[in-house]
């Protein structure tokens, strides 16, 4: 009888035991179905922070692009023309002179010089006397220079000025921008 009564107390101890066990299985389930809800939540949060991240990433490629056309409107709309005479002198030589002078675009913009004169004549009027290489149009880009050679022959004409030693003249550079580059030699 004794081996009963223990095998009985054995049944319930461990009938207790599994209750335990059942109610803490039970339990465990109700709060993994509660951390499933959560983690389904934090995944629906992430999934929405990232459609917002992309959605913003858009926004700001769009407004980087419309910066740019502006920057590139602003640019073209603000260069600036501006050309300097770095060096004019002339060089005597037996049948006449070599006349230099050396131009440098120092503006935002490139420039074009579509005429030249000479004491105020144009080039087309110098006649034989007188000559320029490079002959215009010439294109100076942004930063570039150009040395202009112009040969002018002893006692010749330019209009009514006749060279000779001592005769200043006023050597102008027309570009396409309406503006006047002007640069006096005198030829020694």
């Amino acid at each position: 009888m004794s081996e009963k009564v223990v095998s009985r107390n054995v049944a319930i101890v461990l009938g207790v035991i599994c209750l335990f066990l059942a109610i803490g299985l039970v339990g465990a389930f109700i709060e993994i179905n509660s951390l499933n809800s959560r983690v389904t939540d934090l995944q629906n949060q992430v999934s929405n922070l990232n459609t917002q991240i992309t959605n913003l990433q858009n926004q700001i490629s769009s407004l980087s692009s419309q910066i740019n056309s502006l920057n590139s409107i602003v640019a073209t709309f603000t260069r600036v023309e501006n050309l300097e005479i770095s060096s004019a002198y002339a060089i005597s030589s037996s049948n006449g002179w070599n006349v230099y002078i050396t131009i440098k675009n120092t503006g935002s913009a490139d420039a074009t010089i579509t005429t030249v004169t000479i004491n105020g004549i144009q080039k087309s009027d110098w006649g034989g006397d007188a000559s320029v290489s490079p002959s215009p149009p010439v294109t100076l880009t942004v930063g570039s220079s150009q040395t202009f050679i112009f040969w002018l022959t002893k006692n010749g004409h330019i209009g009514s000025t006749t060279l000779n030693s001592g005769i200043t003249l006023n050597i102008v550079f027309h570009t396409t921008a309406g503006k006047d580059y002007p640069a006096s030699v005198t030829l020694p």
